[in-house]
């Protein structure tokens, strides 16, 4: 078991690198609206790190991994948690749980081994600088020291483009093609707020090295949406974030987001 805690600074830090300045993070008059808390809540791809770093990865047999997370409710700033893994002798799975100290779950996350996926969409390729990707990565190790190994740094350096370059985007043409063009006041207004319900992270063995230890010399990535589904108030999708290194498919990124009108 280990025990972990965050702070606003923690918050902040986060929303610095990831562009997530999502007010339920920072707003505690918005934090309850959505989530019924008394307090600004915990970025999920914050706390989802120390779950990550504390998931143990099957042997080295040249398959992939997938690490899959469910966000099961908004976790509270202002109280300590602790991670909790569980794996039988011989078990090929891994399971992980983000709970608080009295045992009310929050997060909870399966590790297991994977074949290899195929991308087989046709969606636009954006090209990383390599100076840029590695400069990102490392950035992010620096701010957030638990984003090694490379997977994780990696899967927190794509969820930041996603948000700063893609996001918006995503947002209103999403928005607009399933509530309709009446929803661009809310949006102007500030009265959509987004929250991520699950997460996958599908990558190749070669990314459980070190950070500092990954090599590659061209970087391209892709961003997809699908599995629409509209709600009485909002709209639930997956956004899946592909990445090629050297040209070859190494990572997949999987975010199951929940757009809210308040």
């Amino acid at each position: 078991m280990q025990l972990t805690q965050f702070s606003s600074q923690h918050l902040r830090s986060w929303a610095d690198y990831s562009g997530d300045f999502n007010p339920i993070h920072f707003d505690p008059e918005i934090a309850g609206k959505v989530t019924g808390n008394d307090d600004v809540v915990i970025h999920g791809m914050l706390a989802m790190m120390h779950l990550k770093r504390a998931s143990s990865m099957p042997g080295d047999d040249g398959v992939w991994v997938q690490w899959h997370a469910m966000l099961r409710q908004a976790m509270p700033l202002q109280q300590p948690y602790q991670i909790v893994s569980e794996k039988k002798p011989g078990a090929a799975k891994m399971r992980t749980r983000l709970e608080d100290l009295n045992g009310q779950l929050y997060m909870s996350a399966l590790t297991q081994a994977c074949e290899v996926p195929e991308w087989h969409e046709t969606t636009e390729r954006f090209a990383l600088a390599t100076d840029t990707a590695f400069q990102r990565l490392q950035e992010c190790v620096a701010d957030f020291p638990v984003c090694s190994p490379a997977w994780i740094a990696l899967d927190a350096m794509m969820f930041s483009r996603y948000v700063q370059e893609h996001g918006n985007q995503v947002f209103h043409e999403d928005f607009f093609r399933h509530i309709g063009p009446a929803c661009a006041d809310d949006l102007a207004a500030g009265k959509i707020v987004v929250m991520q319900t699950t997460h996958s992270s599908l990558f190749a063995q070669d990314l459980r090295a070190d950070t500092n230890d990954l090599r590659f010399s061209q970087f391209e990535y892709a961003v997809h949406t699908t599995d629409y589904l509209q709600t009485n108030n909002g709209l639930v999708l997956t956004v899946e974030v592909p990445v090629w290194l050297d040209g070859k498919l190494c990572f997949i990124q999987r975010i199951g987001l929940m757009l809210r009108q308040l």
